[in-house]
């Protein structure tokens, strides 16, 4: 793994001598531009909590000699230099950097521990708000009123690799949601999705979308099938009760065909869509929870059948000690099971 973050840093490094620079004649000289845009991203991988408790960090021994071994920095300019610099450059000169590390990463055999079900890749999706104002805005920002008073914010789509047995995750090229130059309608978390979805793939790796329920809609999911991914997305049973004319108390189950609501299109495909239903059971030892066993079942496409449920199972033993007090809770894997719409609770 070190072998593969030193050649990564290297990319990186080389990479970002060409990142556009502002900064014309002498005053190049004090800090290089790959020296900026690596301060900028070591500060985010030893994860410190501020800008300023890293710079504190740095003052010791100890911190400038990580800076230097592992990111080549020297030292490293202030805050108000580095956003100077860099929020000039567009988010488009660090796609690179996104797709050589997955071809590290593969050809150290690491990629293959991600691999799930045999073929899939876990992709999960999901919007952040990284700004947040009422004052500081630009053409790009969103914007909500609430009682005369309008809020500014930057959001984006951070796509991750995951997987159940890895403690670790992969960041892929996120998505950001803004709006555009001239555009009256806002952008919104699941128009960038639509977009991130029509990327390259790196590697052509197959991928198993995971989401929460505002994926859940049709439009997305003919999106993703369209695609050629696959995917598990949660729904929730109020948000489907739109789809049938009667009023939820009345509402047991909510199942649609994608036909029926594109009825003039003969080659939509057929969708159905259930409520995510959860079902538990305890089990005890001298009155103690000894297990709990959940059924989860979600809404999924895994192939080309037109029955796209999954059931997902989960375990969790409990552990005490001679006080009675949860010492330890251990979740065996989840256990992914295919079924179809009749077996559907």
């Amino acid at each position: 793994m070190k072998n593969v973050f030193s050649k990564f840093i290297n990319f990186f490094r080389n990479k970002a001598k060409k990142f556009p620079d502002k900064r014309k004649g002498r005053s190049n000289a004090t800090y290089k531009i790959e020296d900026i845009v690596l301060s900028a991203f070591s500060i985010f991988h030893v994860q410190s909590p501020s800008f300023l408790q890293y710079q504190k960090n740095m003052e010791k021994k100890e911190g400038r000699s990580n800076a230097e071994s592992l990111f080549g920095v020297k030292k490293v300019p202030s805050d108000n230099h580095i956003r100077d610099i860099l929020d000039n450059v567009e988010v488009e000169h660090l796609r690179p950097m996104y797709d050589k590390q997955l071809e590290y990463l593969e050809n150290a055999e690491i990629l293959d521990s991600y691999i799930y079900m045999g073929e899939f890749y876990p992709t999960a999706l999901d919007g952040m708000q990284y700004h947040n104002s009422k004052k500081i805005h630009c053409k790009k920002c969103l914007t909500k009123k609430h009682n005369e008073t309008v809020r500014y914010s930057h959001q984006v789509i951070t796509p991750t690799l995951v997987s159940p047995f890895m403690s670790e995750v992969i960041p892929l090229m996120p998505e950001f949601i803004k709006n555009k130059d001239g555009s009256k309608k806002q952008d919104c978390e699941i128009n960038a999705s639509k977009r991130w979805l029509k990327r390259k793939i790196p590697l052509d790796l197959a991928r198993l979308l995971l989401g929460d329920d505002l994926y859940s809609r049709l439009p997305m999911i003919q999106k993703v099938i369209e695609m050629g991914h696959s995917f598990i997305f949660v729904c929730k049973e109020y948000d489907w009760t739109g789809f049938l004319e009667i009023k939820k108390d009345k509402v047991e189950k909510c199942i649609k065909k994608a036909y029926e609501l594109n009825e003039d299109d003969e080659t939509s495909p057929i969708i159905d869509v259930q409520y995510v239903i959860q079902h538990e059971q305890y089990s005890y030892d001298n009155g103690n929870i000894s297990k709990i066993h959940k059924d989860f079942y979600a809404l999924t496409q895994l192939d080309d059948s037109t029955n796209p449920y999954i059931k997902i199972t989960f375990v969790y033993n409990y552990s005490y000690d001679d006080n009675g007090n949860v010492t330890e809770i251990d979740q065996d894997t989840p256990v992914f099971t295919s079924i179809t719409k009749d077996e559907v609770p």
